[in-house]
């Protein structure tokens, strides 16, 4: 409304910012999944979950991943002016494969599957902390449930069946342009005349 996303800066730092939660959320996501399977040495009495922050093992643990994601964030992970919100580069050299494919580097429909897996495990996170405050189901109860009553097979299958590929993506978008109507011209601007400044 105020014209807050009308500014190309402002709409990077809040993408970066997006990219930077979604990563932060698919490793915590991923955390609580494999902590449900198996524990670091030395964490074996910790619980799963949200719960281990309660402990005093847990939380000094999350306080000593805060200050090394905090110290990398400030040292390593600077953000380059020149590139697009969350390029990193390819320090592994596994992501650019000379134009083969359309996952061929840090290009744009990467970027917005990135950002599309990051909100889903912030969503998954969120739902997990509701799950594990609201009703008091630890992860592993919550996984055992899910295999009880068949999910690890519906949601797969549901997703498998909704997925879009960049041909339908394509196809989507063109029906979206010709719906909406023509943005309307510019007005001409008029040319200076010169003023002959008399004596």
């Amino acid at each position: 409304g105020l014209g807050r996303w009308k500014d190309e800066a402002t709409f990077n730092q809040f993408q970066e910012a997006e990219i930077k939660h979604g990563r932060v959320a698919m490793l915590a996501a991923t955390g609580i999944l494999v902590n449900t399977f198996w524990k670091w040495p030395g964490f074996s009495d910790v619980p799963g979950g949200f719960a281990a922050l309660d402990t005093p093992q847990g939380g000094g643990g999350f306080g000593i991943l805060v200050i090394i994601a905090g110290w990398f964030e400030l040292v390593f992970w600077k953000r380059d002016p020149s590139k697009e919100p969350g390029n990193l580069g390819d320090p592994g050299n596994v992501l650019y494969q000379g134009g083969q494919d359309e996952f061929d580097g840090y290009s744009t429909s990467m970027r917005t599957k990135e950002i599309n897996h990051g909100r889903l495990a912030m969503s998954a996170l969120a739902a997990e902390a509701i799950a594990e405050y609201g009703g008091s189901v630890s992860p592993a109860e919550q996984l055992r449930w899910g295999a009880e009553h068949g999910l690890f097979v519906i949601v797969p299958a549901l997703l498998l069946i909704w997925q879009q590929n960049s041909k339908e993506t394509e196809q989507g978008m063109e029906k979206i342009q010709a719906l909406s109507p023509a943005a309307p011209a510019p007005p001409a601007i008029a040319e200076p005349k010169a003023v002959s400044q008399g004596a």
